[in-house]
């Protein structure tokens, strides 16, 4: 593996795990504290963001230990890609509620983005065999639309909150948290793609 390569990847484990404790730690605060004032929890944006990143981040745990005992026990691995792939419906669906629960119509454009690159990544769990049979084509068409995707809409995250702000839209720190891991963490993904363009 050459330097560059796992230098960048190293970097972006390095954020990714950073961004994801606190995307974690934001949503636990979010829950107790709407807990405590009542519904509805998911009041802004960023709300919807943290909640979202986190819940998906949970479903995740299972899905590695399924995959190593998968490795372990040579169980085809392919039956702890489709678990994932089923349980990566869970963000689309999410952001299609939050399109209905927020009237911006700047926001409801960020969350139909959000919705339709889920879905893409969601496809990309289930069909990870495709290479297998012989359509890699649609595989790759998929992953360029799930990565460039989310890196424009990360763009456009920064954007729209920008709007907000001089608009004069009153926001608290859980939305800013949403927008600040949710943008951060697509960085990790931008670093993937340099890594992958030129070191390998």
């Amino acid at each position: 593996m050459p330097r560059g390569f796992a230098a960048i990847q190293n970097a972006s484990s390095v954020l990714y795990g950073i961004f994801t404790g606190a995307m974690l730690t934001g949503a636990i605060v979010l829950v107790s504290t709407r807990v405590r004032s009542g519904p509805p929890m998911l009041r802004q944006p960023g709300h919807w963001l943290l909640f979202v990143a986190a819940v998906f981040q949970l479903l995740y745990v299972p899905f590695i230990l399924l995959l190593l005992v998968a490795q372990r026990t040579g169980f085809n691995e392919t039956w702890s890609m489709t678990f994932f792939g089923i349980t990566s419906l869970f963000p689309p669906i999410a952001y299609a509620f939050a399109t209905r629960q927020n009237r911006a119509l700047r926001w409801k454009v960020i969350f139909v983005g959000l919705a339709v690159v889920g879905l893409t990544q969601c496809l990309l769990y289930l069909g990870i065999g495709l290479i297998a049979i012989g359509v890699g084509y649609w595989f790759a068409v998929l992953s360029a639309i799930s990565s460039i995707g989310s890196l424009v809409l990360a763009g456009a995250v920064v954007v729209v909150s920008i709007m907000d702000v001089v608009a004069g839209e009153r926001r608290d720190w859980l939305h800013w948290a949403g927008v600040t891991t949710h943008v951060a963490a697509s960085s990790a993904t931008l670093l993937w793609m340099i890594a992958a363009r030129f070191f390998n």
